[in-house]
Protein backbone atom coordinates (compact mmCIF):
# COMPACT_ATOMS: atom_id res chain seq x y z
CA UNK A 1 0.00 0.00 0.00
CA UNK A 2 1.85 3.21 -1.32
CA UNK A 3 0.10 6.31 0.99
CA UNK A 4 1.17 9.72 -0.42
CA UNK A 5 0.24 12.92 1.57
CA UNK A 6 -1.51 15.33 -1.23
CA UNK A 7 -1.17 18.89 1.26
CA UNK A 8 2.79 17.89 0.68
CA UNK A 9 3.59 17.08 -2.83
CA UNK A 10 6.93 18.98 -2.79
CA UNK A 11 8.10 15.57 -0.25
CA UNK A 12 9.00 12.88 -1.68
CA UNK A 13 6.81 9.46 -1.38
CA UNK A 14 7.23 7.06 1.57
CA UNK A 15 6.35 3.71 1.70
CA UNK A 16 4.85 2.21 4.26
CA UNK A 17 3.78 -1.71 4.56
CA UNK A 18 1.15 -2.70 6.75
CA UNK A 19 2.27 -5.40 9.54
CA UNK A 20 0.70 -8.34 8.43
CA UNK A 21 2.36 -8.01 5.08
CA UNK A 22 5.91 -8.58 5.55
CA UNK A 23 8.27 -10.60 8.54
CA UNK A 24 11.08 -8.94 9.95
CA UNK A 25 14.24 -11.05 9.76
CA UNK A 26 15.58 -9.92 12.99
CA UNK A 27 12.23 -10.44 14.51
CA UNK A 28 12.44 -13.21 17.59
CA UNK A 29 9.65 -15.89 17.41
CA UNK A 30 7.55 -14.51 19.75
CA UNK A 31 7.50 -10.79 18.30
CA UNK A 32 4.60 -10.77 16.23
CA UNK A 33 3.44 -8.25 13.56
CA UNK A 34 1.62 -5.47 15.04
CA UNK A 35 4.32 -5.54 18.44
CA UNK A 36 6.47 -4.49 15.38
CA UNK A 37 4.86 -1.40 14.63
CA UNK A 38 4.47 0.26 17.71
CA UNK A 39 6.51 1.65 20.38
CA UNK A 40 5.89 1.67 24.32
CA UNK A 41 2.46 2.49 24.76
CA UNK A 42 0.61 -0.14 23.35
CA UNK A 43 -2.54 0.92 24.47
CA UNK A 44 -2.80 4.21 22.47
CA UNK A 45 -4.63 2.79 19.57
CA UNK A 46 -7.79 0.51 19.43
CA UNK A 47 -7.84 -3.60 18.30
CA UNK A 48 -9.34 -1.89 15.16
CA UNK A 49 -6.26 0.26 14.12
CA UNK A 50 -3.78 -2.22 13.81
CA UNK A 51 -3.59 -1.75 9.85
CA UNK A 52 -4.24 1.76 9.63
CA UNK A 53 -2.50 4.99 9.15
CA UNK A 54 0.06 5.36 12.56
CA UNK A 55 -1.76 6.58 15.74
CA UNK A 56 -0.58 9.44 18.22
CA UNK A 57 2.50 7.94 20.19
CA UNK A 58 3.43 5.72 17.57
CA UNK A 59 5.58 5.27 14.40
CA UNK A 60 5.38 3.81 11.20
CA UNK A 61 7.73 0.92 11.06
CA UNK A 62 10.88 1.42 8.91
CA UNK A 63 11.22 -2.56 7.58
CA UNK A 64 14.88 -3.89 8.57
CA UNK A 65 14.43 -6.23 5.23
CA UNK A 66 16.93 -5.01 2.50
CA UNK A 67 14.43 -5.81 0.01
CA UNK A 68 11.98 -3.07 1.05
CA UNK A 69 12.37 0.09 -0.44
CA UNK A 70 12.51 3.42 1.41
CA UNK A 71 13.11 7.01 0.95
CA UNK A 72 15.43 8.99 3.06
CA UNK A 73 16.45 12.45 3.38
CA UNK A 74 19.71 12.86 2.61
CA UNK A 75 21.60 13.41 5.71
CA UNK A 76 23.08 17.28 5.87
CA UNK A 77 25.96 18.74 7.42
CA UNK A 78 23.91 20.28 9.66
CA UNK A 79 22.78 16.60 11.28
CA UNK A 80 26.32 15.48 11.33
CA UNK A 81 27.10 19.00 13.28
CA UNK A 82 23.96 17.97 15.72
CA UNK A 83 25.07 14.19 16.17
CA UNK A 84 28.96 15.51 17.06
CA UNK A 85 27.51 17.93 19.88
CA UNK A 86 25.24 14.69 21.33
CA UNK A 87 28.03 13.00 21.10
CA UNK A 88 30.64 14.98 22.76
CA UNK A 89 27.47 15.96 25.62
CA UNK A 90 26.80 12.40 26.31
CA UNK A 91 30.52 11.22 26.73
CA UNK A 92 30.80 14.69 28.69
CA UNK A 93 28.05 13.61 30.85
CA UNK A 94 29.00 9.93 31.38
CA UNK A 95 33.13 11.15 32.39
CA UNK A 96 31.75 13.63 35.05
CA UNK A 97 29.56 10.93 36.73
CA UNK A 98 32.23 8.26 36.68
CA UNK A 99 34.41 10.82 38.29
CA UNK A 100 32.03 11.62 40.92
CA UNK A 101 30.30 8.28 41.69
CA UNK A 102 30.10 6.94 44.82
CA UNK A 103 32.04 3.56 43.66
CA UNK A 104 35.23 5.85 42.93
CA UNK A 105 35.38 7.24 46.36
CA UNK A 106 34.94 4.16 48.23
CA UNK A 107 37.26 1.60 49.40
CA UNK A 108 35.81 -2.19 49.85
CA UNK A 109 36.97 -5.71 50.93
CA UNK A 110 34.29 -7.72 50.65
CA UNK A 111 35.07 -10.93 52.18
CA UNK A 112 36.16 -14.25 50.21
CA UNK A 113 33.30 -15.81 51.92
CA UNK A 114 31.39 -16.05 54.56
CA UNK A 115 31.98 -17.09 57.72
CA UNK A 116 30.32 -20.61 58.40
CA UNK A 117 31.92 -22.63 61.19
CA UNK A 118 30.99 -20.00 63.88
CA UNK A 119 29.57 -22.37 66.65
CA UNK A 120 26.91 -21.23 68.71
CA UNK A 121 26.99 -20.59 72.40
CA UNK A 122 24.04 -23.11 74.00
CA UNK A 123 24.92 -23.11 77.29
CA UNK A 124 26.37 -20.63 80.21
CA UNK A 125 30.33 -21.58 80.41
CA UNK A 126 32.04 -21.69 83.61
CA UNK A 127 33.83 -18.45 82.40
CA UNK A 128 35.48 -16.09 79.40
CA UNK A 129 38.58 -15.22 78.53
CA UNK A 130 39.95 -11.82 76.84
CA UNK A 131 40.93 -12.68 73.35
CA UNK A 132 40.97 -9.42 71.60
CA UNK A 133 39.94 -6.07 71.30
CA UNK A 134 39.48 -3.25 68.79
CA UNK A 135 38.14 0.83 69.45
CA UNK A 136 34.91 2.19 67.72
CA UNK A 137 34.84 5.63 66.40
CA UNK A 138 32.34 7.87 64.49
CA UNK A 139 28.97 6.31 65.38
CA UNK A 140 29.06 5.69 68.78
CA UNK A 141 25.36 4.54 69.02
CA UNK A 142 23.44 2.17 69.80
CA UNK A 143 25.51 1.47 72.70
CA UNK A 144 24.55 -2.29 72.48
CA UNK A 145 27.54 -3.86 70.40
CA UNK A 146 26.39 -4.52 66.90
CA UNK A 147 26.45 -8.19 65.81
CA UNK A 148 24.96 -10.32 63.73
CA UNK A 149 24.89 -13.92 65.39
CA UNK A 150 23.49 -15.51 61.74
CA UNK A 151 26.35 -14.30 59.79
CA UNK A 152 28.87 -14.54 62.81
CA UNK A 153 30.30 -11.50 62.61
CA UNK A 154 30.88 -8.26 64.70
CA UNK A 155 31.11 -4.69 63.42
CA UNK A 156 32.91 -2.14 64.09
CA UNK A 157 32.78 1.38 63.44
CA UNK A 158 35.59 4.32 62.58
CA UNK A 159 35.43 7.54 61.21
CA UNK A 160 34.84 6.63 57.69
CA UNK A 161 32.92 3.34 57.62
CA UNK A 162 33.57 -0.42 59.34
CA UNK A 163 35.02 -3.55 59.65
CA UNK A 164 33.41 -6.66 60.14
CA UNK A 165 35.60 -8.60 62.92
CA UNK A 166 35.42 -12.45 63.44
CA UNK A 167 34.20 -12.92 67.02
CA UNK A 168 36.49 -15.48 67.16
CA UNK A 169 40.30 -13.72 66.84
CA UNK A 170 39.06 -10.32 65.99
CA UNK A 171 40.59 -10.09 62.70
CA UNK A 172 38.91 -8.18 59.64
CA UNK A 173 36.56 -10.07 57.72
CA UNK A 174 35.36 -7.41 55.12
CA UNK A 175 35.60 -3.42 55.16
CA UNK A 176 33.91 -0.39 53.93
CA UNK A 177 35.10 3.04 54.13
CA UNK A 178 33.93 6.21 52.42
CA UNK A 179 35.79 9.58 52.03
CA UNK A 180 32.98 11.29 53.95
CA UNK A 181 32.28 10.80 57.88
CA UNK A 182 30.30 8.30 58.70
CA UNK A 183 27.22 9.43 60.83
CA UNK A 184 24.79 6.17 61.01
CA UNK A 185 25.47 2.88 61.19
CA UNK A 186 23.21 -0.50 62.63
CA UNK A 187 22.69 -3.91 61.54
CA UNK A 188 19.21 -4.42 60.70
CA UNK A 189 16.77 -7.59 61.02
CA UNK A 190 17.18 -8.50 57.68
CA UNK A 191 20.78 -8.98 57.77
CA UNK A 192 22.49 -6.08 56.54
CA UNK A 193 25.07 -3.65 57.91
CA UNK A 194 23.39 -0.32 57.35
CA UNK A 195 25.91 2.93 56.98
CA UNK A 196 24.85 6.38 56.41
CA UNK A 197 27.32 9.34 55.07
CA UNK A 198 27.53 12.42 55.53
CA UNK A 199 27.55 15.02 52.51
CA UNK A 200 26.21 18.63 52.38
CA UNK A 201 22.70 17.10 51.83
CA UNK A 202 23.50 15.56 55.62
CA UNK A 203 23.35 12.19 56.76
CA UNK A 204 21.97 11.31 53.13
CA UNK A 205 23.94 8.79 51.59
CA UNK A 206 22.79 5.49 52.74
CA UNK A 207 24.42 1.61 51.77
CA UNK A 208 22.95 -1.33 52.61
CA UNK A 209 25.52 -4.48 52.76
CA UNK A 210 25.12 -8.28 53.48
CA UNK A 211 26.46 -8.32 56.93
CA UNK A 212 27.86 -12.25 55.73
CA UNK A 213 30.42 -11.03 52.92
CA UNK A 214 30.20 -7.33 53.09
CA UNK A 215 28.61 -7.75 49.30
CA UNK A 216 26.40 -4.37 48.12
CA UNK A 217 22.85 -4.93 48.74
CA UNK A 218 21.07 -1.42 48.26
CA UNK A 219 22.07 2.21 48.27
CA UNK A 220 19.60 4.91 49.11
CA UNK A 221 20.02 8.61 48.61
CA UNK A 222 17.97 11.67 50.02
CA UNK A 223 18.23 15.11 52.28
CA UNK A 224 18.58 13.84 55.95
CA UNK A 225 19.52 16.02 59.19
CA UNK A 226 23.05 16.07 59.57
CA UNK A 227 23.27 13.82 63.04
CA UNK A 228 20.84 11.60 63.31
CA UNK A 229 19.86 8.78 65.66
CA UNK A 230 19.28 5.24 64.57
CA UNK A 231 16.11 3.42 64.94
CA UNK A 232 15.01 -0.14 63.91
CA UNK A 233 13.36 -3.22 64.35
CA UNK A 234 13.46 -7.09 62.85
CA UNK A 235 11.33 -5.35 60.22
CA UNK A 236 13.05 -1.79 59.31
CA UNK A 237 15.75 0.35 60.05
CA UNK A 238 15.94 4.26 59.92
CA UNK A 239 16.57 7.64 61.06
CA UNK A 240 15.59 9.95 63.52
CA UNK A 241 15.95 13.43 64.84
CA UNK A 242 13.95 16.15 66.20
CA UNK A 243 12.41 16.80 63.00
CA UNK A 244 11.39 13.89 61.41
CA UNK A 245 11.73 10.19 61.60
CA UNK A 246 12.10 7.84 58.71
CA UNK A 247 12.12 4.23 58.14
CA UNK A 248 13.15 1.83 55.14
CA UNK A 249 12.78 -1.50 54.36
CA UNK A 250 15.67 -4.31 53.43
CA UNK A 251 15.88 -2.56 50.05
CA UNK A 252 16.32 1.01 51.17
CA UNK A 253 13.36 2.40 50.32
CA UNK A 254 11.39 4.20 52.33
CA UNK A 255 8.31 3.21 54.19
CA UNK A 256 7.47 6.20 55.59
CA UNK A 257 7.96 10.16 56.98
CA UNK A 258 6.66 11.36 59.73
CA UNK A 259 7.60 15.40 60.52
CA UNK A 260 8.52 18.27 58.51
CA UNK A 261 9.89 16.60 55.52
CA UNK A 262 13.32 18.88 54.43
CA UNK A 263 12.18 18.88 50.74
CA UNK A 264 8.59 18.73 50.98
CA UNK A 265 7.14 17.93 47.50
CA UNK A 266 3.42 18.37 48.47
CA UNK A 267 2.28 20.63 51.28
CA UNK A 268 -0.20 19.20 53.83
CA UNK A 269 0.80 15.78 54.18
CA UNK A 270 2.56 15.99 57.33
CA UNK A 271 -0.25 17.21 59.62
CA UNK A 272 2.32 17.76 62.50
CA UNK A 273 5.16 19.10 60.93
CA UNK A 274 5.35 21.85 63.41
CA UNK A 275 6.01 19.60 66.15
CA UNK A 276 9.11 18.75 67.88
CA UNK A 277 9.97 14.65 68.14
CA UNK A 278 11.09 13.70 71.69
CA UNK A 279 11.40 9.77 71.11
CA UNK A 280 9.89 6.89 68.74
CA UNK A 281 10.01 2.99 68.80
CA UNK A 282 8.72 0.79 65.96
CA UNK A 283 7.76 -3.08 66.01
CA UNK A 284 6.17 -5.17 63.56
CA UNK A 285 3.20 -2.51 61.57
CA UNK A 286 3.65 0.28 64.20
CA UNK A 287 5.88 3.53 64.69
CA UNK A 288 5.44 4.94 67.80
CA UNK A 289 6.30 8.92 68.24
CA UNK A 290 6.18 10.91 70.83
CA UNK A 291 6.31 15.18 69.95
CA UNK A 292 5.82 18.51 71.74
CA UNK A 293 4.18 20.98 70.03
CA UNK A 294 2.97 24.47 70.81
CA UNK A 295 0.17 25.09 73.26
CA UNK A 296 -1.77 26.84 69.84
CA UNK A 297 -1.08 23.92 67.79
CA UNK A 298 -4.18 22.34 66.14
CA UNK A 299 -4.27 19.47 63.52
CA UNK A 300 -6.45 18.10 61.06
CA UNK A 301 -8.49 15.69 63.72
CA UNK A 302 -9.72 13.61 61.20
CA UNK A 303 -6.50 12.66 60.04
CA UNK A 304 -4.56 12.76 63.11
CA UNK A 305 -7.53 10.76 65.04
CA UNK A 306 -7.09 12.01 68.85
CA UNK A 307 -8.32 10.07 71.92
CA UNK A 308 -8.96 13.49 73.50
CA UNK A 309 -8.53 17.48 74.26
CA UNK A 310 -4.84 18.88 74.03
CA UNK A 311 -3.38 19.24 77.27
CA UNK A 312 -0.46 21.21 78.42
CA UNK A 313 2.72 20.13 80.55
CA UNK A 314 4.77 21.70 83.03
CA UNK A 315 6.62 23.07 80.06
CA UNK A 316 4.26 24.88 78.60
CA UNK A 317 3.86 22.69 75.67
CA UNK A 318 0.85 20.04 74.50
CA UNK A 319 2.52 16.20 74.71
CA UNK A 320 1.17 13.95 71.93
CA UNK A 321 1.96 10.19 71.52
CA UNK A 322 1.06 9.45 67.81
CA UNK A 323 0.45 5.95 66.45
CA UNK A 324 0.80 5.47 62.81
CA UNK A 325 1.06 2.69 60.23
CA UNK A 326 5.19 1.81 59.18
CA UNK A 327 4.49 1.25 55.96
CA UNK A 328 1.39 3.42 54.84
CA UNK A 329 0.29 3.77 51.16
CA UNK A 330 2.40 6.34 50.84
CA UNK A 331 5.10 6.90 52.30
CA UNK A 332 4.98 10.78 52.19
CA UNK A 333 2.02 10.92 53.99
CA UNK A 334 1.46 9.11 57.76
CA UNK A 335 -1.21 6.59 58.35
CA UNK A 336 -2.85 7.95 61.82
CA UNK A 337 -3.92 4.83 64.21
CA UNK A 338 -4.32 7.24 67.06
CA UNK A 339 -3.06 10.78 68.50
CA UNK A 340 -3.07 10.45 72.34
CA UNK A 341 -2.83 13.59 74.66
CA UNK A 342 -0.23 13.39 77.63
CA UNK A 343 -0.88 15.43 80.63
CA UNK A 344 3.13 15.85 80.59
CA UNK A 345 6.53 15.28 79.37
CA UNK A 346 7.08 11.90 78.45
CA UNK A 347 9.05 9.25 76.39
CA UNK A 348 8.81 6.27 74.59
CA UNK A 349 10.17 3.06 76.44
CA UNK A 350 9.07 0.09 75.01
CA UNK A 351 7.26 -0.98 72.15
CA UNK A 352 5.31 -4.20 71.24
CA UNK A 353 3.24 -4.93 67.70
CA UNK A 354 0.12 -3.68 68.95
CA UNK A 355 0.46 -1.50 71.99
CA UNK A 356 3.83 1.32 73.89
CA UNK A 357 4.70 2.38 77.05
CA UNK A 358 4.98 5.16 77.32
CA UNK A 359 7.16 6.83 80.97
CA UNK A 360 6.48 10.25 81.82
CA UNK A 361 9.58 12.20 82.66
CA UNK A 362 10.13 12.90 86.44
CA UNK A 363 13.49 14.15 86.52
CA UNK A 364 14.53 12.09 89.64
CA UNK A 365 12.18 13.58 91.34
CA UNK A 366 10.10 10.90 92.40
CA UNK A 367 10.45 7.58 94.36
CA UNK A 368 9.23 6.01 90.79
CA UNK A 369 8.55 6.68 87.34
CA UNK A 370 4.77 6.49 85.97
CA UNK A 371 4.80 4.29 82.70
CA UNK A 372 1.25 4.11 80.97
CA UNK A 373 0.63 1.56 78.04
CA UNK A 374 -1.71 2.76 75.52
CA UNK A 375 -2.92 0.36 72.68
CA UNK A 376 -2.51 1.13 69.13
CA UNK A 377 -6.23 2.29 69.24
CA UNK A 378 -4.96 4.86 71.66
CA UNK A 379 -6.74 3.13 74.98
CA UNK A 380 -5.09 3.35 78.07
CA UNK A 381 -4.55 -0.66 78.73
CA UNK A 382 -2.09 -0.90 82.00
CA UNK A 383 -0.28 1.26 83.97
CA UNK A 384 2.81 0.20 85.82
CA UNK A 385 5.65 2.32 87.45
CA UNK A 386 9.81 1.70 87.11
CA UNK A 387 12.92 3.02 89.13
CA UNK A 388 13.01 6.56 88.55
CA UNK A 389 14.65 6.97 84.78
CA UNK A 390 18.15 8.27 85.68
CA UNK A 391 18.38 9.26 82.29
CA UNK A 392 15.83 10.99 81.60
CA UNK A 393 16.81 14.60 80.23
CA UNK A 394 17.80 14.72 76.64
CA UNK A 395 21.20 16.06 75.74
CA UNK A 396 22.86 18.31 74.49
CA UNK A 397 24.94 15.91 72.25
CA UNK A 398 22.36 13.44 72.25
CA UNK A 399 22.28 11.96 68.35
CA UNK A 400 19.48 14.02 66.62
CA UNK A 401 18.41 15.74 69.70
CA UNK A 402 16.08 13.30 70.78
CA UNK A 403 15.29 10.70 73.40
CA UNK A 404 16.75 7.16 71.99
CA UNK A 405 16.20 4.55 74.82
CA UNK A 406 18.52 2.13 75.57
CA UNK A 407 16.62 -0.32 75.18
CA UNK A 408 17.16 -4.16 73.61
CA UNK A 409 14.91 -6.89 72.46
CA UNK A 410 15.80 -9.99 73.75
CA UNK A 411 14.48 -13.89 73.69
CA UNK A 412 11.85 -13.17 75.91
CA UNK A 413 11.49 -10.02 77.34
CA UNK A 414 11.97 -5.95 76.28
CA UNK A 415 14.65 -4.28 78.53
CA UNK A 416 15.33 -0.44 79.31
CA UNK A 417 18.70 0.33 80.95
CA UNK A 418 19.05 3.74 82.85
CA UNK A 419 22.22 3.94 84.22
CA UNK A 420 21.11 2.89 86.74
CA UNK A 421 18.74 0.36 86.71
CA UNK A 422 18.15 -2.35 84.03
CA UNK A 423 13.92 -2.86 83.77
CA UNK A 424 12.46 -6.23 82.16
CA UNK A 425 9.24 -5.71 80.12
CA UNK A 426 6.76 -8.88 79.30
CA UNK A 427 7.15 -8.70 75.30
CA UNK A 428 3.51 -9.27 74.46
CA UNK A 429 1.45 -7.06 76.93
CA UNK A 430 4.63 -4.48 77.91
CA UNK A 431 3.99 -5.02 81.86
CA UNK A 432 7.09 -4.87 84.03
CA UNK A 433 8.81 -8.10 85.23
CA UNK A 434 11.10 -6.60 87.04
CA UNK A 435 13.61 -4.47 87.74
CA UNK A 436 17.83 -4.93 89.01
CA UNK A 437 19.43 -2.35 90.35
CA UNK A 438 23.28 -3.85 90.36
CA UNK A 439 23.26 -3.77 86.01
CA UNK A 440 25.58 -1.24 84.45
CA UNK A 441 24.56 -2.00 81.13
CA UNK A 442 22.22 -4.23 78.78
CA UNK A 443 21.76 -8.09 79.13
CA UNK A 444 21.68 -11.17 76.49
CA UNK A 445 19.93 -14.54 76.56
CA UNK A 446 21.97 -17.31 77.15
CA UNK A 447 19.72 -21.06 76.42
CA UNK A 448 16.23 -19.20 78.00
CA UNK A 449 18.26 -17.16 80.66
CA UNK A 450 19.26 -13.57 81.38
CA UNK A 451 22.93 -13.10 81.60
CA UNK A 452 23.66 -8.78 82.87
CA UNK A 453 27.05 -7.22 83.51
CA UNK A 454 27.60 -5.92 87.08
CA UNK A 455 30.67 -4.04 88.54
CA UNK A 456 32.83 -7.30 88.46
CA UNK A 457 31.38 -9.41 86.55
CA UNK A 458 28.31 -11.05 84.92
CA UNK A 459 25.08 -12.37 86.92
CA UNK A 460 22.98 -14.95 85.19
CA UNK A 461 19.71 -15.70 86.44
CA UNK A 462 17.30 -18.24 86.70
CA UNK A 463 15.52 -17.90 83.12
CA UNK A 464 13.46 -15.05 83.29
CA UNK A 465 13.30 -14.48 86.79
CA UNK A 466 14.39 -12.32 89.54
CA UNK A 467 16.44 -14.92 90.70
CA UNK A 468 20.27 -14.49 90.45
CA UNK A 469 21.80 -18.43 90.34
CA UNK A 470 25.50 -17.91 89.19
CA UNK A 471 27.89 -15.11 88.96
CA UNK A 472 31.07 -15.14 86.38
CA UNK A 473 34.23 -13.02 87.33
CA UNK A 474 35.50 -10.68 84.48
CA UNK A 475 38.65 -8.93 85.17
CA UNK A 476 37.95 -5.22 83.65
CA UNK A 477 41.02 -3.63 85.32
CA UNK A 478 40.18 -0.10 85.99
CA UNK A 479 37.17 0.47 83.85
CA UNK A 480 34.56 2.14 85.31
CA UNK A 481 31.75 2.96 83.08
CA UNK A 482 28.73 1.13 81.61
CA UNK A 483 29.47 -2.04 80.12
CA UNK A 484 26.79 -3.77 77.05
CA UNK A 485 26.99 -7.26 75.70
CA UNK A 486 26.44 -8.94 72.78
CA UNK A 487 27.12 -13.02 71.36
CA UNK A 488 27.97 -14.10 68.32
CA UNK A 489 28.88 -18.02 68.43
CA UNK A 490 30.54 -19.13 71.98
CA UNK A 491 32.04 -14.89 72.21
CA UNK A 492 30.82 -12.70 74.43
CA UNK A 493 30.93 -9.06 73.35
CA UNK A 494 31.33 -6.40 75.40
CA UNK A 495 31.49 -2.41 74.73
CA UNK A 496 33.08 -0.74 77.17
CA UNK A 497 33.23 3.34 76.53
CA UNK A 498 34.53 3.37 73.27
CA UNK A 499 36.03 -0.16 72.71
CA UNK A 500 35.07 -3.65 71.86
CA UNK A 501 36.53 -6.75 73.06
CA UNK A 502 35.70 -10.05 72.47
CA UNK A 503 35.84 -12.62 75.47
CA UNK A 504 35.62 -16.64 74.82
CA UNK A 505 34.06 -19.07 77.00
CA UNK A 506 35.96 -21.45 78.43
CA UNK A 507 33.75 -25.00 80.06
Amino acid sequence: MTVTDDADDHLPQRTVFPADQFTDPLATPTDSPQQADRIVDDHSRSPGDDHGAPQEGEFASTPRSPSIPATLRPTSRRDWIAAGVLSVLAATTIVVAAIYAPIRHTDVAPAAAPLTDVAQLSTVPRTFSEAWSTPIDGVTFPLVPQVDADAGVVVAADKHGFRALDPRDGSTVYAYHRDHDLCLLGISGFNSVVAGYRTAAGCSEITALRSDSGRYRATRFDNAAADPALIRSHAAIGSIDAERVELWRSDMVRTVEYGDPIAPQEPGMQPTADCTIDSALTRGDLLAVVESCSPDFSADEETTKPTGEARIGRDGRSWWLRLVARDPEDSREPEFYSSVPLAQPSHVVAIAEDRVAVAEVTNGNTETTPVTIYSQDGDQVATTAIPPLAHASITADAPGGVYSPDANDIAHAMTLYDGKHLNFFLPSTLELMFSVDDAIGNPIDIDGSVVYPTRDGLVMLRGYSNEAIRHIAIDRGDYQGDVHLGLVGRTLVERRGNELFGLIAEF
